[in-house]
């Protein structure tokens, strides 16, 4: 069985270091614990991400989340960002793809925001 996405702009969206930072230490204010599969981290909510996923999907865009630790690794990930009602698809992180069109020709943009602790 499968589910079909809308046709309209899609975004995809990683979780480990692009909404949630992994470097966050534990005395710091600004660090929270959050409970994943195999326990709990204490990580740094990237908020201009977290926002950004807000505003594509407040704007119509289907908006799919991802990590390489897998779909329910993911899905806590989207939990303690509180982003349960903005977006359409949780998935582990895709391995390969297959297209007729070479990689270098896709003029797919990649978003890469840095992360300012505190600002983030």
């Amino acid at each position: 069985m499968y589910f079909k996405l809308p046709d309209k702009r899609t975004v995809y969206v990683d979780v480990d270091d692009t909404l949630i930072m992994w470097d966050a230490d534990i005395n710091d204010p600004l660090s929270k614990v959050i409970e994943v599969m195999n326990g709990n981290l204490v990580v740094y909510f990237h908020k201009e991400h977290i926002q950004l996923v807000q505003n594509l999907y407040a704007i119509g865009w289907n908006v799919v989340v991802w990590s390489q630790g897998g779909s329910d690794h993911a899905e806590k990930v989207v939990q303690a960002c509180k982003l349960e009602n903005s977006i359409h698809a949780i998935m582990p992180k895709p391995e390969n793809y297959i297209d007729d069109i070479p990689f270098e020709q896709q003029h797919i943009p990649r978003k890469y925001r840095a992360f300012v602790k505190g600002k983030g």
